[in-house]
């Protein structure tokens, strides 16, 4: 792997970089504690599911493979929605 960094004078609204790093293992079946990335395939940490990075790269036609970052706003409406219940429910109840 190479990784080469340019600087430019002229840079407008430049404030650094950021690298991203995801180790990634290509298998036919993921651990519990891992997800599967339904496009390249790769299992990577499931810590890094909805983490608002795309940690499973690319697929073979060089488009971002974002299943690890699908689904993600309607999981938190429904976690929302539940614990919202939840509270309703036991005000109640008291």
């Amino acid at each position: 792997m190479r990784i080469s960094f340019y600087i430019a004078d002229k840079a407008v609204g430049a404030t650094g970089f950021r690298a991203v790093w995801t180790e990634v293992k290509r298998k036919e079946t993921c651990r519990e504690n891992e997800f599967k990335c339904k496009g390249t395939r790769f299992c990577i940490s499931r810590k890094l599911k909805c983490n608002k990075v795309n940690n499973c790269g690319r697929v073979s036609t060089g488009d971002l493979d974002k299943s690890d970052e699908l689904e993600c706003e309607i999981r938190k409406l429904l976690l929302i929605f539940f614990y919202s219940i939840q509270f309703v429910y036991f005000s109640y109840k008291a």
